[in-house]
């Protein structure tokens, strides 16, 4: 799961709070209405410099790949100069082969071999001096123009072998550059993702944050008064709980588990799960309350968040004078609204959690919790509120045990 960029009156976590038991402080005396346009205010500037600091960082990745790709061009062209190099080594190679083929040629011709000796007997033997003069002019000419060939195909060489490792040395500057830049495009695309994930993170916040804002304003909450005093105020009055379904049994319990759908060993059940033999069940409140939040599956930017959990609702309680939170996750169709006094009576959704809707789930169940105090506006996270529902409950005491009546 993403992080939370702040405790925000709505965190993250309302979707996830099955999956994990996060460490919270709690806000002794709660939240007021002004608390929550300084939240609204504070989201939307993280926003605004979030943005800011992704688009210079999307600058950045555009200017490094430009250098990632002019890099690439210098190494794929020193590449091709260093075969040229290695095609003209060969050829010059095979030239100081094919000048002594030829000097050897040319002796024959004049019949002499390259045997100093042979030259001598070469130049001796001539009939007189104008022969003589000739034959050593020859003997210079072949000697002079064999090492003059010889020299400037061995100098040729020498310079091609410097070319070729000058080339090498830079293809080795070149890919550790190529290196460098390729890591930082991984430092600055991992930046960018988690920018994301604070924007979404934000914005998913933020437009609670306002939901929750119109809903407080239009009960008549004032500035500064606490939202817990305010809700209270407005709460139907109830003797105690009773089960939220008809027919249904207790598949898992509160408390710490392995997460049947991530495996994870020691995670906090925030609630019990109700199964329902597989089918769509009408689900009542546990008590008379108001529908305080209804978080629907849609309510989330990000595609990986809209089908965990489906839609939730959460509905207050004052039970016998006292403050209560009763949540239900995994609904399938939702029949309230925020703000509608519900009854015992009151159908408020269908049971979900088919695997093929929600991806947080394995089987059609409700999760249901009940948390002391009335979350969100307490101020405190849910987790830090939860109390075992079986403790107010009339649920038997051992999981598997059907109930055929509420």
């Amino acid at each position: 799961m993403m992080k939370k960029v702040f405790n925000t009156l709505f965190a993250i976590t309302v979707l996830f709070v099955s999956l994990f038991y996060p460490v919270v402080e709690v806000e002794a005396q709660g939240k007021t209405l002004g608390d929550l346009y300084k939240e609204v205010e504070k989201l939307e500037k993280i926003i605004e410099q979030t943005k800011r600091e992704k688009q210079y960082t999307q600058q950045e990745l555009a200017r490094i790949n430009r250098e990632l790709n002019e890099t690439y061009e210098r190494i794929e062209k020193a590449n091709e100069d260093i075969t040229n190099a290695e095609n003209l080594i060969i050829g010059l190679e095979n030239k100081l082969v094919e000048v002594e083929i030829e000097l050897q040629d040319i002796l024959k011709q004049y019949q002499i071999s390259s045997n100093n000796l042979d030259y001598l007997e070469y130049v001796f033997g001539a009939q007189d001096y104008s022969e003589f003069i000739q034959r050593t002019a020859v003997i210079e000419t072949i000697l002079d123009y064999n090492q003059k060939v010889i020299n400037d195909t061995e100098n040729l060489l020498i310079e091609t072998n410097k070319q070729k490792e000058n080339l090498e040395k830079t293809i080795e500057y070149l890919e550790t550059q190529k290196t460098n830049l390729t890591r930082r495009m991984y430092d600055y695309r991992v930046k960018e993702e988690s920018l994301d994930e604070v924007i979404i993170d934000a914005a998913d916040e933020l437009a609670l944050t306002k939901i929750s804002l119109d809903y407080y304003r239009n009960l008549g909450c004032q500035l500064n008064e606490y939202l817990n005093d305010c809700i209270g105020k407005n709460i139907p009055f109830d003797t105690g709980f009773i089960k939220p379904i008809t027919v249904g049994y207790i598949t898992s319990s509160f408390g710490t588990r392995r997460h049947p759908v991530t495996g994870k060993p020691q995670s906090f059940h925030n609630a019990v799960d109700i199964g329902t033999n597989g089918d769509s069940a009408n689900i009542y409140p546990a008590a008379n309350g108001r529908v305080e939040l209804i978080v629907w599956n849609n309510a989330y930017s990000s595609s990986d968040k809209k089908t965990c959990g489906q839609n939730l609702i959460y509905i207050h309680h004052n039970i016998n004078g006292k403050a209560y939170t009763t949540f239900y996750y995994h609904v399938d169709q939702v029949f309230v609204q925020q703000g509608q006094v519900v009854s015992r009576d009151t159908v408020i959704g269908k049971v979900g959690g088919h695997p093929s809707k929600d991806r947080c789930s394995t089987g059609y169940h409700l999760h249901f919790g009940v948390a002391s105090g009335y979350y969100p506006t307490s101020g405190q996270t849910l987790n830090s509120m939860v109390i075992n529902p079986i403790s107010v409950v009339n649920f038997p005491k051992d999981n598997w045990v059907y109930w055929y009546s509420r």
